[in-house]
């Protein structure tokens, strides 16, 4: 196992003081489950920093927007914090090759996508535990604060009428959703639904009601769509 903490430190911009924490991070669950190693997968430093994310997304939003609703404060920031979103900052920093998976992992459906959004958390929950809160705030503003005002400037699409018009001209079929999760507290429900056509999982979303998961299903299963099509052509 190598990953090179060296490269990965200059692009991000910080030099670890563990470098354990750097290399836990780049670690997904697959890779253990071929390879003997004494680290950790990096679920844990992602669930970490998926929060660390949520905080400092809200705190910005908060800030830079003080006359706004809670709601739209809310719509805003599930914009600049769901799994295409995450999987675009990753790839700005152009880190993803260094991740340590299984030879398979890559070939499940929603595959490319998620395992981008997940790394990127992970990256953020292993800055978090080595450097602190503002160290961790300063490195998500000062790389992708131009990227946010981005996403926030693009009109919302309708995610569903889309893979439905992909389905329909390909495959002559509707997709449908199911729910597969509902966690949380009934004020703090999370819904979790799968995109499918013809029992073939297309996508997975995730939101704070179910129209909002279905449409994020949707997002989800038109990127891996394109990843699947772009990987075929090359």
């Amino acid at each position: 196992m190598h990953i090179n903490t060296e490269e990965i430190e200059k692009v991000l911009g910080y030099d670890f003081k563990n470098k354990d924490l750097l290399i836990q991070a780049f670690i997904h669950k697959s890779y253990l489950n071929e390879n003997a190693c004494s680290f950790e997968d990096n679920e844990r430093l992602e669930f970490l920093g998926d929060a660390i994310l949520n905080a400092i997304v809200t705190a910005y939003l908060f800030t830079q927007f003080s006359q706004m609703p809670e709601g739209k404060l809310s719509h805003f920031r599930a914009k600049l914090i769901c799994t295409t979103s995450n999987a675009e900052y990753m790839q700005m920093l152009g880190l993803e090759m260094h991740l340590l998976k299984g030879k398979g992992e890559h070939l499940e459906v929603r595959g490319a996508l998620s395992l981008t959004a997940n790394l990127f958390e992970a990256i953020i929950g292993a800055l978090f535990l080595d450097a602190g809160f503002e160290i961790a705030e300063r490195f998500i503003l000062q790389h992708f604060e131009k990227k946010m005002h981005e996403f926030l400037k693009k009109p919302d699409e309708n995610f569903k009428a889309l893979l439905q018009h992909y389905t329909q001209k390909n495959f002559n079929q509707k997709p449908t959703y199911v729910l597969q999760q509902e966690k949380g507290k009934e004020h703090q429900k999370e819904f979790f639904v799968q995109a499918f056509v013809d029992d073939q999982e297309l996508g997975l979303g995730m939101g704070k009601n179910k129209k909002q998961a279905e449409q994020n299903a949707a997002e989800n299963a038109l990127e891996n769509i394109a990843q699947i099509e772009e990987d075929y052509e090359s």
